[in-house]
C-alpha cells in the first residue's frame, strides 16, 4: 500500500508540477496579456484598481507563484510550501471562476493558459479545477511518501530501480497532461460546430 502512494505522489507532483509550469511560462511570456485577464475578471473596483494597481500586482504575483509552486512540485525541494502555494492559487482561480459564472459572464474567457487552454467560463473549469485541487490535497495528507523521492541528482541518490519506476511515471503525467488538451480541443470544437 505505501508503495502504492508513492507512485500515486509522484504522478500527481509530475502532473500538477506541469500544469503550473506550462500556466505559469504562458503567463510569463504574456504579462500584459494576462494582467488585462484579470481586469476583465472585474475583480476589484475600477476606482480601487487604478488607486492600487491591484490587477498589476496580481499579474505579477501569480505567474512567479505558478512557476515557483510548479518546479517545487516537479523537483520535490520544499514541497509542504508548494503545496499550499497551489492550494491558494487554485482557490483563488476557482473563486475567481465562481464570481463570474454567478455574475452571468458566461462570454469571458477563462484565460487559464498553458496546457489547459482559453475557453469561456464554464462550471466545467470550477470542477477541474476541484479535481486539481483534490490531487494537491491527496499531497497535503500523504507528504512524508510524496515527499520521496527528490528529483534534484545530486542531492539525494535515486536507484536505478526508482528511475525504472519514475521514467513510467513521468510519461503517465505526460500522456494524462496531453489528453486534457485533447478533450479541451474537443469540446472547444464541438461548441464551435452547436453554435453553427
Amino acid at each position: 500500500m505505501e508503495q502504492w502512494l508513492l507512485f500515486i505522489g509522484i504522478f500527481v507532483r509530475f502532473f500538477i508540477g506541469m500544469i503550473l509550469l506550462s500556466t505559469g511560462c504562458s503567463k510569463l511570456l504574456h504579462p500584459l496579456r494576462f494582467q488585462q485577464a484579470i481586469q476583465d475578471y472585474r475583480l476589484f473596483s475600477p476606482a480601487l484598481d487604478r488607486r492600487f494597481h491591484l490587477s498589476t500586482f496580481a499579474a505579477f504575483l501569480l505567474f512567479p507563484l505558478e512557476l515557483l509552486a510548479g518546479g517545487c512540485l516537479f523537483c520535490g525541494q520544499f514541497l509542504l510550501q508548494a503545496i499550499l502555494i497551489s492550494i491558494l492559487l487554485f482557490v483563488s482561480f476557482s473563486w475567481a471562476l465562481l464570481l463570474n459564472l454567478w455574475r452571468g459572464r458566461r462570454e469571458l474567457l477563462c484565460h487559464c493558459a498553458g496546457v489547459l487552454g482559453d475557453q469561456a467560463v464554464s462550471w466545467w473549469q470550477v470542477l477541474r479545477n476541484a479535481g486539481l485541487l483534490l490531487c494537491i490535497l491527496f499531497l497535503l495528507l500523504t507528504l512524508p511518501q510524496a515527499a520521496q523521492p527528490n528529483l534534484l541528482l545530486g542531492s539525494v541518490w535515486i536507484s536505478h530501480s526508482l528511475m525504472n519506476d519514475l521514467l513510467p511515471l513521468f510519461l503517465l503525467a505526460t500522456l494524462a497532461i496531453l489528453t486534457i488538451i485533447l478533450l479541451q480541443n474537443v469540446r472547444s470544437h464541438w461548441q464551435l460546430l452547436s453554435v453553427e
